[in-house]
């Protein structure tokens, strides 16, 4: 059994044998700080929030607008997300996050 853990170190295996010890929480008062400088820093820059909800929002709005582009035209939400009409709402940067949570759950 040693030696197939010895062959399989490299997939981490070695580190399922060791025992961790338990690490403290962080302070919550200082992580709602820094969580709600993050936020404000996200509003103050990008002009939205870091809630996913934008991302499907913005997935929503290209779907919809290349089925009935008058309705996202003439439609006051959708036709903040589509502006000018030059840059595809999947551009925008919550979508990207959307796609590196996916990646990430299942890394």
């Amino acid at each position: 059994m040693n030696s197939l853990v010895k062959r399989l170190s490299f997939l981490g295996t070695r580190r399922v044998a060791e025992k961790k010890t338990a690490q403290p929480y962080m302070n919550p008062y200082l992580a709602g700080i820094g969580l709600g400088v993050v936020l404000l820093l996200a509003f103050v820059i990008m002009g939205r929030g870091l809630g996913a909800s934008g991302g499907f929002t913005s997935i929503l709005t290209a779907g919809v607008n290349s089925v009935a582009s008058e309705y996202t035209s003439e439609n006051e939400m959708y036709s903040t997300y589509i502006g000018d009409g030059v840059r595809s709402p999947l551009t925008d940067w919550l979508v990207f996050e959307l796609i590196g949570v996916l990646i990430g759950g299942f890394v």
